[in-house]
């Protein structure tokens, strides 16, 4: 499981992996369980759900979480990210993409990815990004903006997703 520690850590070294790449700025959007952990609302999280703008920030985004140069050494180590492909959310959720830290020290990490859409419905809007705020835990990052939708957006996004998802129900 990831805790809210974790998260954090995790956010910062790919700010550090970006910032190390010359990396444009990229907004996450946190719409899940993460988004929770961090709030305290829920000890931790089996993944983390984010959804980006557009497909650029998608791009630049793979880059930063797949790149393997042993040049791009974080506080952490080099951070490298797995792109996993066929797995249940890209078809069930519509994930974009799904990817994965291997980490035989904790349990692994994973992300999946949405650009602008949630299963197929849901859209991050505008007024859904003007009511996401930064946290204080990420104030200081310099490439990765990284956002908490409101809890009513989470509301919105876990109730189109819960269909046969009991920890969604769970959320909810």
């Amino acid at each position: 499981m990831i805790t809210r520690e974790r998260l954090i850590r995790e956010f910062a070294l790919l700010d550090e992996k970006a910032q190390l790449m010359g990396s444009p700025e990229i907004g996450v959007y946190l719409i899940g369980g993460g988004n929770l952990a961090l709030r305290g609302v829920k000890p931790a999280t089996a993944d983390v759900d984010v959804v980006l703008r557009n497909y650029r920030s998608l791009k630049v985004f793979e880059e930063v979480l797949t790149n393997p140069s042993p040049e791009l050494r974080t506080s952490g180590g080099v951070v490298v990210y797995l792109k996993v492909f066929g797995h249940e959310y890209e078809e069930k959720l519509g994930a974009d993409a799904i990817y994965q830290k291997i980490d035989p020290e904790r349990e692994n990490f994973n992300l999946d990815v949405f650009v602008k859409r949630v299963m197929g419905g849901v859209q991050l809007t505008e007024s859904m990004m003007r009511r996401a705020l930064v946290p204080g835990e990420f104030r200081d990052l310099e490439k990765l903006k990284v956002h908490l939708v409101s809890l009513e957006d989470i509301f919105l996004f876990k109730g189109v997703t819960s269909l046969g998802r009991s920890k969604d129900v769970d959320d909810l």
